[in-house]
């Protein structure tokens, strides 16, 4: 096996079969993680964290918790849950969730942090949000989520 260019090999068994592996996105843009083996080998605690009976899994989650720390991400969410990602057209879209699970899930009221300067953007979304702050470091969005609710927000180049 080979890994392709901006793939890196997390987890490996005794055979040197991949089981968790990173992949940096184009450009530098985003990562993403693909695990090999079935979603049962662990379990989320607390909503965000990762345990395992296995040390050596625990150990390399903890790795790859580190290498996607939100500190280091362009976009944050206070709580909830948040993907994101950049198209080729520059556009910046989200997925913005309250995911409670596997505990009883409830409102919630969060602030949407994106690192940069957002001021010359059209902003699309399906929620009632308020616009708190935007300056040329970063811009910030509050909005409140029912139970299981999924809002969509996009950041339009103008």
């Amino acid at each position: 096996y080979s890994p392709l260019p901006g793939t890196k090999i997390l987890l490996s068994d005794d055979e040197n079969i991949p089981l968790l592996t990173l992949k940096n996105g184009e450009n530098g843009c985003g990562k993403a993680a693909f695990f090999t083996f079935a979603p049962t080998a662990f379990q989320r605690v607390k909503g965000t964290a990762f345990e395992s009976y296995s040390k050596c899994l625990n150990k390399v989650l903890l790795e790859l918790s580190r290498i996607l720390d939100e500190e280091n991400s362009s976009v944050k969410l206070s709580c909830g849950r948040l993907t994101a990602f950049t198209d080729e057209n520059n556009i910046l879209s989200l997925v913005v969730m309250e995911d409670a699970h596997p505990r009883k899930g409830e409102k919630i009221t969060t602030l949407l942090t994106l690192k940069g300067d957002y001021r010359n953007y059209r902003i699309e979304s399906d929620a009632d949000y308020s616009l708190v702050s935007s300056d040329e470091n970063e811009t910030l969005i509050r909005l409140s989520l029912d139970v299981d609710e999924v809002r969509y927000f996009r950041f339009i180049p103008v």
